[in-house]
């Protein structure tokens, strides 16, 4: 303190700075063991004697590696509505469905008026898919996901769509998806509802640019107009739709209007002219 800063005590000063963790170590009167301890990966550092170690499988590496690139070059985005499935209900309970065939009925339609969330992005180009298959993830009993392709998903009604990805989830748990099951996807459902979700924010499977997934439907209550202008408060099924983006591929108002529309087709549709 008080002391003359010199050229050469800032240069050493740096070179400090610079030189080796273990060197440093060394310097500064630490043994070896403790440096040595430094410098080990995170991982290895946390574990402990009685810790157990669980190898990733093949199939988890490989998600593992698509979900770390999809990160990386998307710029994921979410936006999220909330649905009233009144108008579901009834035709879900009487035909013994899922709420699943009729969100990915009102996908593919909402798909047709905002052809971008229905592409993939190429280098510098969006590519607008003419085709609409649907990726559905399957969870495989906690051992990873899949995501098989119904491939022209906006040519099936309601019940045929709702046979569609029972099958495709069949076959996945069984292990008997071909390549071109999955293959060729355009945009990807996740129905996380089923496990009581409130607001998902699913990763983009690359190279698609959104992904929705279906939360947890619930009884409960909620303003109710009247069609006179008054509001009473009435019990529904209310349930929430959560939307990652790639903000590359378009905007947030694009995207809010396609969820818009989304959960728009699921309250007013009449479904009972679907089946």
């Amino acid at each position: 303190m008080g002391g003359i800063t010199t050229r050469e005590l800032v240069a050493a000063r740096i070179a400090a700075r610079t030189e080796p963790l273990v060197r440093r170590a060394a310097t500064n009167g630490r043994s070896g063991t403790q440096a040595a301890v430094r410098t080990q990966p995170p991982a290895a550092r946390a574990r402990n004697a009685d810790d157990t170690v669980v190898a990733l499988t093949p199939i988890r590496k490989r998600i593992a590696a698509n979900l770390t690139q999809s990160l990386a070059t998307a710029a994921h985005t979410l936006v999220v509505t909330e649905v009233d499935y009144s108008a579901v209900e009834p035709v879900r309970i009487a035909h013994e469905l899922s709420y699943l065939p009729f969100v990915g009925r009102a996908v593919v339609d909402a798909l047709r008026q905002f052809p971008h969330v229905n592409a993939t992005l190429d280098d510098d180009a969006l590519i607008l898919r003419r085709e609409i298959n649907l990726g559905i993830s399957v969870d495989l009993d906690f051992q990873g996901l899949v995501v098989p392709v119904v491939h022209n998903a906006d040519g099936l009604r309601l019940t045929a769509m709702a046979d569609s990805f029972r099958s495709i989830a069949a076959r996945a748990r069984a292990r008997q998806l071909s390549a071109d099951d999955l293959s060729g996807g355009t945009f990807t459902i996740t129905n996380a509802g089923g496990y009581g979700t409130v607001v998902s924010a699913p990763i983009i499977n690359p190279p698609q640019v959104a992904i929705l997934s279906t939360d947890g439907v619930r009884m409960r209550p909620c303003a109710v107009g009247d069609g006179t202008g008054g509001w009473s408060v009435g019990i529904r099924p209310l349930g929430n739709l959560s939307l990652s983006f790639d903000h590359r591929a378009f905007d947030g108002a694009y995207a809010a209007s396609f969820l818009a529309l989304v959960r728009d087709i699921l309250v007013q549709r009449d479904w009972d002219d679907e089946v």
